[in-house]
């Protein structure tokens, strides 16, 4: 969690479409999350932050965020995808075989983080008309030298 919290509202995980063993998910991470995540990674960038003028991790917060915005939006993305991509994988009841690909990133200030997501998942085979397989089974019988 951050250092600001607010209000819970929950992600949104829908299944696109599926072509072979190819999953395209999209994910909505709501607004007040992402921008709970951006404050948070602005704080930690401004633990090291190394600005002219200042002693290093001493700048004002407000310095920081001129100078670091899109440092800190990049951080914030990481630490919330690595927090909801497991939780849509397992609502989906998908089992990711690799990491999964960001298709598609969309945000705006004040709007939910959008994106798409191809994953690749493991295979579910099916058996088809097994029934109808001719088996020719050998007899056997035990006598008492195989005892």
């Amino acid at each position: 969690m951050g250092l600001f919290t607010s209000a819970k509202a929950e992600a949104k995980f829908k299944k696109i479409k599926e072509e072979g063993c190819v999953v395209t998910l999209s994910v909505e991470i709501p607004a007040q999350e992402m921008t709970d995540a951006t404050q948070t990674a602005l704080v930690r960038v401004q633990s090291r932050a190394q600005i002219p003028g200042f002693r290093p991790g001493k700048a004002p917060l407000a310095v920081v965020t001129q100078h670091f915005t899109g440092r800190a939006r990049q951080e914030a993305v990481d630490v919330l995808l690595r927090k909801h991509i497991p939780t849509a994988l397992d609502s989906l009841k998908l089992r990711a075989v690799e990491a999964p690909a960001i298709e598609d990133m969309k945000w705006e200030e004040g709007q939910p983080l959008a994106l798409t997501l191809a994953v690749e998942v493991a295979p579910t085979p099916t058996a088809k008309d097994y029934a109808k397989i001719p088996v020719k089974r050998k007899p056997r019988s035990a006598d008492a030298s195989a005892l």
